[in-house]
């Protein structure tokens, strides 16, 4: 992604200059940035490998356990944006049916504290 640079600076790898307003490489996952694509690329690269690397090092009582569904390794980048998309995309469609619920057994006194008592939970559920 490409994002608008709000201030100037410069790459901590590749020590590229940038200005204000300047487009640069950005990656929310990563918070790698650059100027330079290449030098981004190697830095998101990187930072997935460490990111895995810190994964496969966590301890585990037992390595025949399967992951829960709320853990998972991430393989590459494409993975880990994918979860992430199956995730919103699982939110959203259960936070649609609990509007359906709450509008059809909730009285409209009490229908607030409900409402935020339903995300509580659907949010531990995700």
């Amino acid at each position: 992604m490409r994002i608008s640079s709000n201030r100037n600076s410069s790459c901590r790898q590749c020590k590229k200059e940038w200005k204000i307003g300047e487009q640069i490489h950005y990656d929310p996952d990563t918070r790698a940035m650059c100027i330079e694509k290449r030098c981004f690329d190697t830095q998101v690269r990187k930072r997935i490998e460490e990111r895995n690397e810190h994964n496969n090092l966590q301890p585990t009582n037992d390595d025949d356990k399967t992951n829960s569904p709320n853990e998972f390794k991430l393989e590459n980048e494409d993975e880990f944006r994918n979860k992430i998309h199956e995730r919103l995309a699982k939110y959203k469609i259960i936070m649609e049916e609990s509007e359906k619920f709450l509008e059809n057994h909730c009285k409209e006194d009490n229908k607030s504290d409900a409402k935020t008592s339903v995300e509580l939970i659907l949010r531990e559920l995700l």
